[in-house]
This record gives structure tokens, sequence and C-alpha cells, in this order.
């Protein structure tokens, strides 16, 4: 049996704190760290389990504790799949691989659907949208040819040089024009840039007439010296015709010269000489070209010079580049001009000045906010210097009333003068269409049968060609 000792004094007379000895049956003692085991935490050799440890305390675990390890999802988890109705970024799904989830992209191009609704034409997003062939998309297709499309089959014009129309017409895809005597690119309608159809175009492989032996000459000694040919006064050209006239009908009286007709001398040439010819001429909108400048915008009776840009000769006379072109709103220009000039209605061929003028479309006229556009197109040695008025209009009137768009081109080394109109609306007004020469005492006219008097239509034009 053990006798527990509950204290006893120290040697200094106090209390002493050290747990008592244990006495056990047969005398011996021992003090309570012997007998207690110390909570370490480990179980004691002999195998005793430790107690059950307190709970921790309320609140977070200590800064050193280490935290719990991720916890898995459990096994039946379901996976991320295309219709499932989430759109799971993580696992990869986006509007491209999973439209079910995600809903459909946002359009763009490139992404391999031709959406009509957002837009996307074979014009803007030809990555996605087909496209037709057809010309003008800058491919060439296999249906198409320089024939038929040249802006998107360049050639080598096969009609070029060929000045006897037997020979155009047994070329492949080449008329003959009469009122030209060119061979040009077309079909059995007409040529293909438009300028000649009717009765003038001898389509390929049409039957030609007999070469005309009057429209190449050039001087009326020379075409008065067949009998079937005559000179035109008006016109300054060798037609054929007999006594009494042009068998065309477009030149009689004494404007008709001819070896047995009433008039058989020939007039005397005043510096230089032109053949009028009514044919359409071919537009080039100088308001478009590069390098252009626009003038005199919305005004009335003006004018302002410009440089010429190539050397030019007028009625025998010859101008230098940078000779001064004096450029007016009613419709006319004139060549070597030293001051402005900005009348209108005087009658040409008249020696009341302005003399030399080159009117097409001569009478009081107002420019709109285009104005006159000047231009320069092509290269050295065949460049073509062109003055367009844009949208002008008799003066006061509206632009529903009267809108005109013509164009006076100059042609290096060939001297060629040419007008072109391109829109012509209303007009009630008298306008002078010629050439005019620099004494005021002789001239060519623009108009039907050579006059000088009248209103052009749209598309129509004139080419006045040097014959002296």
């Amino acid at each position: 049996m053990l006798v527990l000792v509950l204290g006893g004094c120290s040697a200094r007379g106090g209390f002493n704190n050290a747990p008592p000895p244990v006495t056990d049956a047969g005398g011996e003692t021992a003090t309570m760290a012997d007998t207690e085991t110390p909570d370490t935490g480990t179980p004691p050799e002999d195998g005793t389990p430790l107690p059950d440890s307190p709970p921790p305390p309320d609140g977070p675990p200590p800064p050193d504790t280490a935290p719990p390890p991720d916890t898995a999802p459990p096994p039946d988890a379901p996976m991320a799949r295309c219709g499932d109705m989430r759109c799971d970024m993580a696992a990869g799904e986006t509007c491209r691989s999973c439209e079910r989830d995600c809903g459909p992209c946002a359009p763009m191009c490139g992404d391999g659907r031709c959406q009509a609704e957002a837009g996307e034409t074979c014009d803007n997003c030809s990555l996605d949208c087909t496209c037709a062939p057809r010309c003008g998309d800058g491919r060439c297709n296999g249906t198409e040819s320089c024939a038929t499309c040249m802006m998107d089959c360049p050639c080598t014009d096969p009609c070029a040089g060929r000045t006897v129309c037997g020979a155009c017409t047994t070329t492949a895809g080449c008329g003959f024009c009469r009122a030209t005597n060119r061979c040009l690119q077309g079909g059995a309608g007409g040529s293909m840039d438009g300028t000649c159809s009717g009765p003038n175009w001898v389509a390929p492989a049409g039957v030609c007439e007999a070469p005309d032996p009057c429209g190449a000459v050039t001087s009326c000694a020379s075409c008065t010296s067949s009998t079937s040919c005559g000179w035109c006064r008006t016109t300054n050209a060798c037609v054929r015709g007999t006594s009494t006239g042009a068998t065309d009908g477009t030149c009689s009286g004494t404007n008709w010269v001819h070896t047995s007709g009433t008039t058989r001398t020939c007039p005397t040439p005043t510096m230089g000489s032109y053949r009028a010819e009514l044919t359409p001429v071919p537009f080039i909108d100088a308001c478009t070209a590069v390098g252009r400048v626009t003038v005199l915008p919305s005004l009335d009776d003006s004018a302002t010079l410009v440089p010429l840009p190539f050397p030019f000769m007028y009625y025998g006379r010859s101008f230098t580049m940078g000779s001064m072109v004096n450029v007016v709103t009613n419709g006319w220009i004139g060549l070597g001009a030293t001051t402005t000039d900005p009348s209108y209605g005087f009658p040409i061929p008249s020696a009341t000045v302005p003399n030399g003028v080159i009117a097409a479309l001569e009478a009081d006229l107002d420019t709109r906010t285009q104005g006159i556009c000047v231009a320069t197109t092509g290269s050295a040695p065949a460049r073509r210097f062109v003055v367009e008025w844009a949208g002008a209009g008799d003066h006061g009137s509206t632009t529903t009333s009267t809108n005109f768009t013509f164009e006076i081109a100059l042609n290096e080394g060939s001297n060629v003068i040419e007008y072109s109109y391109s829109s012509m609306t209303g007009g009630t007004r008298t306008y002078y269409v010629g050439l005019e020469s620099h004494d005021g005492a002789s001239g060519v006219g623009g108009c039907s049968a050579g006059g000088f008097s009248c209103r052009p239509t749209s598309g129509a034009g004139v080419r006045f060609t040097p014959t002296m």
C-alpha cells in the first residue's frame, strides 16, 4: 500500500513545492515526476494509446500550420463537353469550337462564313464570299477575253494600224468605221468603245465598200482634180459628190467646190485649215485626273490664264510650251493670251475681237460649284491638254433646267482639237461651236452641215484635224 505524503518543509523553513514522494508497499519511494508520463504526442513504448487530444481552440490555425490539400472532385462529376449548355472556356470551349454552348461569334472577314446580314459581300470580303465572274472584277475569267473585257484581260490591240477596210474586217474581232477610217475592236452592233455604229460601222467579216477616193485627200486642189470628189468650204473636207453637191447631202451651193460645179475655185488658205468630223469622242474626266487644277467655280463672265503644257500649232501659228491659254466661263478658250477676256455672245468667224477662238459652247454661261477642271493626261509625245466645264448652265438658270458637262482637248503632236459632250440637259440660248482663225476671217463650224450655231446633244463629239 502506498502512502502519499502531502507536503513538507524545506531546509530553509518554507514549504517544499516539489511533488511528495510516493511510498509503495515495499517501502520504496518515488516522486511524482517518476510516475507521470509527459504528454509528447508519442505513444508509450508499451503500446498504451494516447488519450484523445483536446479540441483546437476557435479561430484560424497558427501561421506556420500548412493548409489542407485540395479536395479532388468526386469521381462522378460531369466533364466539359459541347452541348452541355455551359460555355466552359477553361476547357477550351469558344464560339468557334462550340457555338451551341458559347453562342455565335461576331462576324469578321476570314471566318469562313459569308454573312450577308452583317454586310459581307464578295467585294469587301472575297475570303468568305465568292462573286460570280464579271467584267471589272480584276480577274480574267475563263469566259472573258480582251475582246469582251479589256479591263480584266489586257492584250495587244489586233486592230491597231490597219487602215484598209478589207484588211480590218478580216481580222477577228475588228470592224471598220467609215466616218473616221479607223479599224476598231467591236462586234455586230458597233465598236467596243462606243464611238462608231450604224451605217458607219462595217462589222467583223462584213463587206467593205470600194475605198473612198476622197476621204484621205487633205487639200482642195487635189480633191477637185477628181470628178467623183468635191471640197466643202465649211468643213474644209474632201467628200464624195457630183457637180451639184456632196453625195451625203451635207454640202452644196456656194460652199461646194467641184471641177464642173457652180463654184470651181478653191479658197485661199488662211494660216492653215481644219477638217471637222462630227463623231463621238471619248470623254476624259479632267476633274478626276491626277494633277488636275480647278478654276473659276460658281462664277459668271470670268476668265483666267493657265499655261500650255506642250508646244501646239493652231491655224498655222506655233505656240510654245508655257504659252498662256485664256480659259473662260462662257465655254471657250484662246491660245497665246496675255490678258483675260470673258466675252460671250459673239458669232464666229468674225473680225470683231476676240479672235482665234476655240469654242465648244460659246454663250452666256455660269459655272457651278465644280468649276472648270484643267488637266494634262497621257505621256509624251502624245499628251492631251483637257479643259472641262463640269455642270455649267445658262446664266441665271437652275441645275435642273440646264446642266452642261463638256470639254475641249488639244492633242500633242497631231495638233488635233476635239470637243466631247458628256451630258447636255436643257438650254435655250444661241450657242456657237467651232474654230476661228487668228484674224477672224475664216473658221470651221462644229455643227451639222458645217454650221456654227447649235446645241450639241449628250454623247456628241467633234474632231478638228489640220489639213494644210
